[in-house]
C-alpha cells in the first residue's frame, strides 16, 4: 500500500480498475451512486473474508464514502477519485486490523 511500484500495489490497482470498469455500466469512465453501491459489494468481498470490511451494508455510510469522493458534487465518481479514496481507506483498515 505504501509503495506504488510494488507488485502488490500493481495487483491491487489492477483489481480496483477491473471492479470499477465492471461497475461503469454506461462505459463513460464514471459511476453514479447506484453503480458505486453495487461496485462496493463486489470490491468488498475479499476484505469481508479477512474481516477488513463489515458483513452488512449501511447505505448512509456508503453515501458518505461516495460524497467524500465526489468532491465536485457532480453525482459521479471517476476511477482516479475511487482509487485515491480506496487506497487511503484500505491503509486505515489495515492499520486498525494490525492493532
Amino acid at each position: 500500500m505504501n509503495d506504488p511500484h510494488s507488485g502488490a500495489s500493481v495487483t491491487f490497482y489492477n483489481y480496483l480498475l477491473t471492479v470499477f470498469v465492471e461497475g461503469d455500466v454506461r462505459a463513460n469512465g464514471k459511476v453514479s451512486f447506484e453503480d458505486f453501491d453495487k461496485l462496493v459489494d463486489v470490491a468488498a468481498a475479499t476484505p469481508r473474508y479477512f474481516k477488513l470490511a463489515p458483513d452488512t451494508r449501511v447505505e448512509a455510510e456508503r453515501r458518505q464514502m461516495f460524497e467524500a469522493m465526489d468532491s465536485s458534487g457532480s453525482g459521479f465518481v471517476t476511477f482516479r477519485k475511487f482509487l485515491r479514496f480506496v487506497r487511503e481507506h484500505t491503509r486505515e483498515k489495515l492499520a486498525e486490523h494490525a492493532n
